[in-house]
């Protein structure tokens, strides 16, 4: 059995090509082709790490894995250690991911193609995406301390993996990690669990205009120009349907003191008719690429409506202490817990989710109904599963009949600007313009 080299021996480290033979798996897709050479040159051996007990100890002590899934991991570790060949190869993955300049979308090209290693793992292969990323762990802990980040926060960020393996053992029987690419953004300090919900900082990315009146408060989004829509308002296109005979475009024109567009019900319906606002009266709150806090709701406790009004407000306090050079104008998110559908689905008196969705005002985007059925049914799983799929909950059952009546869900967008945070929810439905 291979033993990994010493750092320093001096010797030629092997090629990829002579990886992939010694560890008995097909050529690794070309995204993973790159930079072999420079990451083996920085190959530390046995100093790597995964060879230290007191950082798993620690690497655990973050994680909080129970013990039959440490147990499980432990026999993956083991595994790794004993081979050079597995070593240099996830040491490469990691490279890739947290030390070249790899663009986001090649990394999730890599962690699609992530390598299979049944010779060399057996049933333990679904862990090598895990230690992989555990590789990273030295670095994320260094940013939290420079940041002067708490402790608990990285606790409760990333109690996401254990989250993300129960999904791998549910599918495969046995422990591992399978959602990879999002677990990166834990690793590159890009998301933070604040409370009950996460965060990340990032532009907006809906191209839209939002702006509030200065007399009475209420706030109104505009399309920003040259957006197709169909005719009842969705981004023509969403679930893949197209609407030959009633699309249109929006427009967007400013013209002095004055703007001109297409408005957004925060319902999340464009509307086929231009309107004309006073810059006198209307001031420009946010549009798209302005810096905003992204919002991610994590599985776990129930999502209720006070948890996320605390959560909005310590969120805004752990940014502007440990980010204040990028200060955000609103929060705002996609998901399919704001499909407006889930009106005819569940009650406003007793669901926790439709409170969440009203706290928003909702933009309608090009979209699909995989991360609904994903999410209440069981990951894996499309619509044509869904008749056969459990019915053990309200939701379950009453989308179940929905969508096997003809109908479709969607992911819509939202955003909430910074000052609406303590307002009753449905605030924007109950106070849009609609004179306009």
């Amino acid at each position: 059995m291979k033993k990994p080299a010493k750092s320093g021996t001096g010797k030629a480290p092997p090629t990829l090509c002579a990886i992939e033979k010694s560890l008995e798996i097909p050529a690794l897709h070309e995204s993973w082709q790159p930079r072999w050479d420079e990451s083996q040159a920085a190959y530390p051996g046995r100093r790597m790490v995964l060879f230290d007990d007191a950082f798993i100890r620690e690497a655990n002590d973050v994680m909080q894995l129970p013990g039959e899934v440490l147990a499980q991991f432990q026999e993956a570790l083991a595994l790794v250690r004993s081979r050079e060949d597995l070593c240099r190869l996830l040491w490469h993955g990691y490279y890739l991911l947290f030390v070249a300049p790899t663009p986001k979308e090649t990394s999730e090209i890599i962690i699609a193609n992530w390598p299979l290693l049944p010779r060399a793992m057996g049933k333990r292969t679904g862990m090598s995406g895990l230690i992989a990323l555990l590789l990273a762990l030295p670095r994320t802990r260094a940013f939290y301390r420079e940041r002067g980040i708490p402790e608990q926060v990285l606790r409760e960020t990333f109690t996401d993996i254990l989250v993300w393996m129960q999904h791998y053992y549910r599918k495969h029987g046995v422990w591992g990690l399978g959602e990879t690419c999002w677990l990166v953004h834990h690793f590159n300090c890009n998301v933070f669990s604040v409370g009950r919900l996460q965060y990340t900082i990032a532009p907006l990315p809906n191209h839209i205009r939002v702006y509030r009146s200065r007399k009475t408060g209420k706030v109104v989004a505009l399309s920003g120009g040259g957006d197709t829509y169909r005719s009842d308002g969705q981004v023509n296109g969403t679930n893949g349907v197209h609407d030959p005979l009633g699309v249109w475009v929006s427009t967007f024109a400013a013209e002095g003191q004055r703007v001109t567009g297409n408005p957004i019900l925060p319902s999340g319906k464009a509307v086929n008719r231009a309107v004309t606002l006073s810059l006198q009266e209307w001031a420009l709150q946010l549009q798209g690429g302005d810096t905003i806090f992204e919002v991610h709701v994590p599985e776990g406790s129930k999502l209720l409506h006070e948890e996320c009004i605390r959560s909005y407000h310590d969120a805004l306090a752990f940014f502007a202490r440990h980010f204040p050079e990028r200060p955000a104008r609103g929060f705002a998110t996609h998901t399919w817990l704001f499909d407006p559908q889930l009106h005819n689905l569940l009650s406003i008196e007793k669901s926790n989710i439709l409170k969440f969705q009203l706290g928003y005002y909702l933009v309608p985007i090009l979209a699909e109904d995989a991360q609904a059925v994903e999410r209440v049914y069981g990951f894996g799983l499309t619509t044509v599963d869904v008749p056969v799929a459990r019915r053990d909950t309200t939701l379950r059952r009453t989308m179940a009949e929905y969508i096997m009546a003809g109908n479709r869900m969607r992911s819509v967008a939202g955003f909430m600007l910074l000052d609406d945070v303590d307002k009753t929810y449905g605030y924007y439905c109950d106070n849009f313009a609609g004179s306009l």
